[in-house]
């Protein structure tokens, strides 16, 4: 699902890593009728130096061979394994 950009809230531990703000630009999951999910997750974050990041992390969840129907009916497990690749870039000067 892709959603508009807004503001996540930051919990203690990403403000003891320096992180003052957090804003989600894209969500989105796409559920495969094969039961495997395709993540697609796009954010920035600001830094206390004022750096921002733009991170993006893509990758896939495999929920089992009746995941779609269970993700249909809402019926899915509290956790599954997520396969993800996360990618950092930023052009602060700091971080060169």
């Amino acid at each position: 699902m892709g959603l508009e950009p807004h503001r996540i809230h930051i919990g203690k531990a990403l403000s003891a890593l320096g992180i003052r703000e957090c804003v989600c630009i894209r969500r989105r999951l796409c559920e495969l009728t094969d039961g495997v999910a395709i993540l697609d997750v796009r954010t920035t974050l600001e830094s206390r130096d004022g750096a921002v990041i733009a991170i993006s992390y893509t990758g896939v969840a495999d929920w089992g061979e009746d995941g779609y129907q269970r993700f249909l009916n809402r019926a899915l497990p509290a956790r599954v394994r997520l396969d993800v690749v996360p990618r950092c870039q930023t052009a602060h000067a700091a971080y060169q």
